[in-house]
């Protein structure tokens, strides 16, 4: 963190000054993603005086939002509930995690730079094993409109998500 002395930058935190004249001075500390810590210090003539300070975090609000809702919601390796969800978090790098069933898992790192942030994800359906039997066998076969050969079909990959199928049997 910087130490700033009577508006003069100093050094960074765990320093020594020495020199200093008894009485008033202004103390400023201040570290990126921290609350500044603003302080008047009274040295008395003994010649030393120390000071300790505990920097706290800034905070400020994220939404997370996902499509479609539902996803739990991890910050850091924690929990906090399910989109939409907006929680109170320090600001800085944050590891997200969203997971929802029958959707692929999302993992990011994210910078929370100010309180009002927004993180949306859209999340991919997890491929599915798609098996179609007719009777008889031998119907022709459509997903989505598209041509994908003759019952009996068995293991076929598909995106996931809703789909058509037709059967259509030759004449």
């Amino acid at each position: 963190a910087h130490v700033i002395l009577d508006d003069e930058l100093i050094g960074k935190s765990n320093i020594e000054i020495m020199g200093l004249k008894p009485g008033k001075h202004k103390i400023r500390i201040q570290l990126d993603n921290f609350e500044i810590i603003d302080e008047e210090i009274d040295l008395k003539d003994n010649g030393k005086s120390t000071v300790d300070y505990k920097l706290q975090r800034k905070q400020g609000k994220i939404e997370f939002k996902s499509e479609p809702p539902g996803a739990l919601v991890f910050v850091n390796k924690f929990p906090v509930g399910r989109t939409p969800i907006t929680i109170n978090s320090d600001l800085g790098t944050l590891q997200v995690d969203l997971q929802l069933d029958g959707y692929a898992n999302v993992s990011k790192e994210i910078v929370h730079l100010s309180d009002g942030t927004i993180h949306e994800e859209s999340l991919q359906a997890k491929p599915s094993k798609l098996t179609v039997i007719t009777s008889p066998i031998g119907a022709n076969l459509f997903l989505n409109e598209k041509p994908i050969g003759r019952s009996p079909i068995v293991g076929l990959t598909v995106p996931g998500g809703r789909h058509v199928i037709r059967a259509e049997l030759a004449e």
